[in-house]
């Protein structure tokens, strides 16, 4: 016979017969330990709630069934101040730019690594090796070095010629060969080697179409959307490093020869030598040629995007102009980024005022500087980095209706010590048409490394920060508005004359929250025409948000009217504010995405998605372990006596199924342990730890 355990998908057999004989002995011990284990648990649990509490628990009001995740402040509504924690702004951030500067460059500092390569020719003389960094990102100039070891050959003399050596960038695409160093010798400065190894480093780059659209760019200052999409959307094309020797071995032949007339006489005009030790003439028989060429087969694995450590930055899009009266508003923040181009060679750090809104001003800020330090590894063979020519170039461009780019602002400068750090500055007013559409700023940089041969290899580099200038919409919670619902809630007495000042100002405030809406719906409908589900999408969150913020008000109208804890009234007034500001953001992202420019778009998206999330931190809800300490029970017990009984009650069945009836007493010890614990706790505990004190 065998119990079954009635839990469903789940069978447990066990002898009922073996499991009596080990319990039944031990049955004492288990009554003794249950009913100590309930009387501390009682004893403890009610001491602690009717003298560590104060007094016995009190059961919570309904009010206080509600919790939130953050409490509001008057600075909260009025200044925006929560969003100085929430979108990470920071009173220092040109120090953290720098910190993120140097930690930048460190990063870069790539391991140098052996790639593989495959060559053909006298693999027997000579061994070529291509060493290069384990990590080339983007369109990025990199060190390259080409060890060449050359086998021991008899004699010692046997020497290896070495004439040239060429090492140079192969398309694998179009078979091109690009950026091509040459090495040669002749005379008395050719390298003689036999076991040697021989060292040669120099600077290459990755295959590039776009370095001379970037220079005119930055010259000229002409940037369009067709330049911008072109560098946006660059890819590395495949490449390898491809490796050409030029050498030839000498080649010697011995007898053995009694004297070195003998061996003159065998070398019969030829250059010889003669070991008078060993006896052996070594007659020189010409030259072989021991030509090598070959090419590596995983240098294009070690390229990279914009690696992860170079995607610093806290905001994106804007700031809420809700944030008009913060301390915040002139201090330079550090813009999230998008990064292309020579991305080991370069390093750029955005920073700007954090609002960006139509026919107003922002100021913007570029930090900036070359990285000399990847090229370390050449210094070991030439004994110096390349040298660095620069232009850099900020360029804000107007992008209106159609599609089309104009230049509304832009500023150049040069960089003439690449070991530190260079900041550009650009006030930008953002002025807008009846066909603007948005700004795009761009940072661009143009620069020439001079290498040991003395030729100028070209690399670019742009950053784009996400920014997006929010169109000129009224704000619906203005200061003169909201200032007196803020003050409504500190009032200690609300009159109805209060009330019915808050509630006119409530419905103006929804008059202009309605008008949104009815944009929301004509964009969507927009949207719908141009099969956009982005914007479709956009405009209904931007419908969605603008609802929430009706709702917040209402709700905030409903606690004034309590007249009693009015921090609820304050966190829906709050609420109701961000859910505006979400709002916009989403509404302009569906006027962007309408438009054709789905990155801004998402970037708008990404912040009203971040603002929402805030909002909600305030929104009240219900709070489930109050509303469960809040139940009455009958004869005085407690939702913890509820749990203990359930407990003892699970404990009685099991006890039955495995011991009888005798099982069933356990639950009992239990209840008996608990109840009896609690009378201790209540009544006797308390008195005894008074006279026990001494602290």
């Amino acid at each position: 016979m065998y119990v079954n355990f009635p839990f469903p998908f789940i069978s447990v057999n066990m002898n009922p017969r073996k499991l009596k004989r080990f319990v039944v002995y031990r049955f004492a011990v288990w009554v003794v330990v249950a009913l100590i284990l309930a009387f501390i648990a009682g004893a403890g649990t009610t001491y602690v709630v009717t003298h560590g509490g104060g007094g016995k628990e009190k059961a919570p009001t309904s009010r206080e069934t509600e919790t939130a995740d953050k409490n509001a402040t008057t600075e909260d509504v009025l200044e925006g101040k929560d969003y100085e924690e929430w979108l990470k702004l920071s009173k220092e951030a040109q120090q953290e730019a720098y910190k993120q500067l140097a930690k930048y460059t460190q990063m870069l500092m790539s391991d140098f690594v052996s790639y593989d390569y495959q060559q053909q020719g006298s693999l027997g003389d000579l061994k070529v090796e291509v060493y290069g960094p384990d990590k080339v990102y983007g369109f990025s100039a990199f060190p390259v070095q080409v060890k060449i070891t050359v086998a021991k050959k008899n004699p010692d003399w046997a020497y290896l010629h070495l004439y040239s050596v060429k090492v140079y960038v192969i398309d694998t695409e179009t078979g091109q060969k690009l950026w091509t160093r040459t090495w040669s010798w002749s005379g008395d400065d050719v390298p003689l080697l036999n076991g040697e190894e021989f060292v040669l480093g120099t600077v290459l780059k990755v295959p590039d179409d776009y370095v001379y659209m970037v220079r005119d760019a930055v010259y000229s200052g002409t940037f369009n959307r067709n330049i911008y999409h072109n560098l946006t959307n660059a890819v590395v094309p495949r490449f390898e490093i491809g490796v050409e020797v030029q050498a030839q071995r000498e080649m010697w032949e011995w007898k053995t020869a009694d004297s070195q007339e003998e061996c003159s006489s065998l070398a019969g005009g030829s250059k010889y030598v003669y070991d008078n030790t060993t006896k052996t003439c070594y007659i020189f028989t010409g030259m072989a040629d021991t030509d090598v060429v070959g090419e590596t087969t995983s240098a294009y694995m070690h390229t990279s995007g914009v690696p992860d450590f170079g995607q610093f930055g806290n905001l994106t899009a804007s700031a809420p102009k809700s944030m008009l009266n913060s301390e915040y508003v002139d201090m330079y923040q550090i813009f999230q980024q998008r990064l292309y181009g020579a991305l080991s060679n370069f390093e750029v750090i955005s920073m700007a005022t954090p609002i960006h809104v139509m026919d107003s001003t922002a100021n913007w800020k570029f930090i900036f500087q070359a990285v000399p330090e990847y090229f370390d590894p050449l210094i070991k063979v030439n004994g110096k980095p390349p040298v660095f020519g620069d232009d850099f170039r900020i360029i804000v461009a107007r992008v209106i209706k159609g599609g089309e780019w104009e230049i509304a602002y832009t500023k150049s400068t040069k960089m003439t010590d690449f070991t530190t750090s260079y900041e550009l500055g650009l006030p930008v007013k953002y002025t807008s048409t009846n066909d603007t559409i948005d700004y795009v700023v761009a940072g661009l940089a143009y620069l020439e490394l001079t290498r040991d041969d003395g030729v100028k290899i070209p690399i670019w580099f742009m950053v784009v920060p996400k920014v997006s200038v929010q169109e000129n919409i009224e704000i619906a919670f203005k200061d003169s508005r909201v200032k007196p619902l803020v003050e409504l809630t500190n009032k200690s007495q609300v009159t109805a004359a209060d009330i019915e000042a808050a509630q006119q100002l409530v419905n103006t405030i929804k008059q202009e929250l309605e008008k949104k809406k009815l944009q929301a719906d004509e964009l969507r409908a927009k949207a719908e025409t141009m099969n956009i589900p982005e914007g479709i999408e956009y405009a209904k969150r931007a419908k969605e948000a603008y609802d929430k913020a009706e709702k917040g008000l209402d709700k905030y109208l409903e606690e004034v009217k309590k007249g009693k804890d009015k921090k609820w009234a304050l966190n829906w007034l709050n609420y109701a504010r961000k859910m505006e500001d979400a709002g916009d953001f989403w509404l302009n992202a569906a006027i962007k995405a309408t438009n054709g420019l789905k990155e801004q778009a998402k970037w708008n998206a990404e912040q009203a998605q971040n603002i929402e999330a805030l909002a909600k931190q305030y929104e009240p809800h219900w709070d489930f372990s109050n509303f469960l300490s809040g139940i009455s029970l009958p004869f005085g017990l407690t939702m913890a006596d509820l749990v203990v009984i359930m407990i003892a009650a699970a404990v009685t069945w099991f006890g039955r199924q495995f011991l009888g009836p005798m099982g069933s007493f356990l639950g009992l010890v239990i209840l008996v342990g608990w109840f009896s614990g609690k009378f201790v706790g209540e009544h006797l505990l308390g008195p005894l730890i008074s006279k026990l004190k001494f602290w």
